[in-house]
């Protein structure tokens, strides 16, 4: 259980938040949105809390993560397929949508181009998978002030890192997904600094790094959005994140590449 204060005399409210691997999804929505929402309404005092408590999870989930990989890496099997990325793979139901094939979530919610090439051994190369399909550098947007060419750059450095580390492994270069601002749902303090115009800038930029590295960009944005060029609003939770059914479209355009 998880009280805030207010500054104000107000009745305590409180938020229940349960970290577990099962649901993850709404739980986490919760503290990244809902959190937001009610310090904004109760006072600065209480949003610096909240932000430090959110930014203290993101690290201790990286690091639970990150460690329970290291203790399993005996335990993996060779040849699966390993998705590479932020909570956009974290919430992935990847075990239900592919049951045919093996694979291995290695998405950390929060985590940037910086963290993916910090635990490059832990997500991909104790793995030794066939294939890795890469989404990441949202959070780049949010949570570093590097410019798009540098997130770019950075995508480029994983991907020849784990050319040079894993020659036989097929690497897949997702586009990074649109955002949602119009919609009544969406959440402003989630989507933070993203917007689909520098996601296309940035899209353009990863499009020329795969035809550089020789590794294959998979443009996921063009279906995913609306007439508007928006994400699709049935596809999201609040303007960012993907519910099922938007998990379920990206699934069925990532079904071709996958055994």
């Amino acid at each position: 259980m998880f009280a805030v204060h207010s500054t104000g005399g107000e009745e305590l409210m409180k938020v229940k938040v349960k970290v577990k691997e099962k649901g993850k999804v709404k739980e986490i929505l919760i503290i990244a949105a809902a959190f937001f929402i009610l310090a904004a309404a109760i006072g600065g005092t209480s949003y610096v809390s909240i932000r430090l408590y959110v930014n203290q999870y993101i690290k201790d989930n990286y690091e639970r993560r990150v460690g329970m990989w290291q203790e399993t890496a005996t335990l993996v099997l060779d040849g699966g397929i390993v998705f590479l990325g932020d909570s956009l793979t974290e919430f992935f139901a990847i075990d239900e949508f592919f049951r045919d094939v093996t694979t291995y979530n290695r998405g950390i919610y929060g985590d940037t181009t910086y963290g993916v090439i910090n635990r490059l051994d832990e997500s991909v190369f104790n793995v030794n998978p066939s294939k890795v399909f890469l989404l990441i550098g949202a959070n780049d947007v949010n949570k570093t002030k590097d410019s798009h060419e540098t997130i770019a750059q950075n995508i480029q450095d994983i991907i020849s890192t784990i050319k040079t580390n894993a020659p036989e492994t097929i690497i897949y270069v997702q586009s990074l997904y649109p955002v949602n601002r119009d919609s009544p749902k969406s959440n402003p303090l989630e989507i933070g600094k993203l917007s689909n115009k520098r996601i296309v800038e940035i899209n353009s930029l990863l499009a020329s790094v795969c035809e550089t590295e020789q590794v294959i960009y998979l443009d996921l944005f063009s279906h995913l959005v609306d007439d508007l060029g928006n994400l699709r609003e049935e596809y999201t939770i609040e303007g960012l994140h993907l519910n099922a059914q938007g998990y379920k479209a990206v699934a069925e355009l990532l079904r071709q590449h996958i055994p």
